[in-house]
């Protein structure tokens, strides 16, 4: 979208660079009431994605508030993340946005489709979002693989986030089944004993 506004009366009419709009036959400079814009999703690449990024952060927290009174708006919002998000990634996939289109529409989609499992009810548990965001990144990680590029610390990223929303759901599906904190504890003291006790059948002097 490209035009010119006139802070006056009258009407906006269209800007044509290079034609002098709103100078006159002669030339010169615009008047002082006169404000030239133009605006294109190009600006994304420019550094201007802090402007999408503000416009979503207001839908989300929109939708954050409104989806827990209203169940229609949970499922139609979880719907126009995935297709957000799926837009996002053909965009960056066919290569007409950054390749940050891919990995933000791969998590926006992901977290939809979570949405959209629980509100249907076609899946019951918590954790559900978090598991599907570290199969995203999971799946980012397997594409930039396929393509040569480094890829374990997004692999190592998901599996980390994916394994946390497992544990999570485990705990809602399995009475009993020991919280976070209990298996990272158990983890610390298993760790910390298979090194004292490899260093304790190491062949040597007993050490002071």
């Amino acid at each position: 979208m490209t035009g010119e506004v006139l802070e006056g009366p009258g009407t906006a009419r269209p800007y044509e660079p290079g034609g002098g709009a709103g100078t006159g036959s002669g030339g010169g400079q615009p008047p002082a009431t006169t404000r030239v814009f133009s605006w294109s999703v190009r600006e994304i690449e420019a550094g201007r994605i802090g402007l999408w990024i503000g416009l979503g952060l207001l839908l989300l927290g929109g939708y954050l508030v409104l989806a827990p009174l209203f169940p229609a708006v949970e499922l139609a919002g979880s719907a126009a993340l995935v297709a957000l998000g799926v837009v996002g990634v053909v965009a960056g996939a066919t290569q007409r946005s950054g390749s940050w289109a891919v990995y933000v529409g791969a998590v926006v989609a992901a977290v939809g489709a979570a949405g959209l499992l629980a509100g249907s009810g076609l899946v019951r548990g918590e954790g559900l979002t978090t598991i599907a965001v570290g199969l995203a990144l999971l799946g980012l990680a397997a594409w930039r693989a396929r393509d040569g590029r480094g890829w374990r610390p997004l692999a190592a990223a998901g599996g980390v986030v994916a394994g946390l929303g497992a544990i999570e759901y485990l705990g809602w599906a399995i009475p009993g089944f020991p919280s976070l904190g209990e298996l990272l504890l158990a983890g610390a003291l298993v760790g910390i004993g298979w090194i004292v006790l490899r260093n304790a059948l190491r062949p040597g002097p007993p050490r002071a």
